[in-house]
């Protein structure tokens, strides 16, 4: 587990299975810009956004103790937070049930994660 939530600024909360490679891959296309934060399981996500104030919230939703599960808990707890899920089983349909704010395939996770980081900066200034 990889945390920063007590610096200033905007912070993001990646909970997957594989996270070591997505925090190594977000903490250098942020750097500067956002802190990230890394757990490995949906239940680890929902405990630290229950401690920490989280600005966005990326989900895998295969990985154990399911995405589809801490996004609900999540969502429950704020309407503020941005919920970004990711997953090459399900859809946006399916994705509207857990109260996403957006939802990539894997192919296309990285790229659309950045259009939502641009606009949430945008959002925060």
């Amino acid at each position: 587990m990889r945390m920063t939530p007590d610096k200033p600024g905007l912070h993001i909360l990646i909970a997957d299975d594989d996270h070591q490679s997505y925090y190594m891959r977000f903490q250098s296309e942020f750097r500067g810009r956002a802190y990230v934060s890394a757990v490995d399981d949906g239940d680890l996500a929902v405990k630290l956004f229950k401690e920490h104030n989280y600005d966005i919230v990326v989900l895998d939703f295969e990985m154990p103790y399911g995405g589809l599960r801490a996004a609900k808990e999540i969502r429950q707890q704020s309407k503020d937070v941005i919920l970004v899920g990711y997953s090459l089983r399900w859809n946006d349909e399916n994705s509207s049930q857990a109260g996403l704010n957006y939802f990539s395939s894997y192919e296309n996770m990285v790229i659309d994660f950045l259009n939502l980081m641009i606009d949430a900066l945008v959002i925060k200034d």
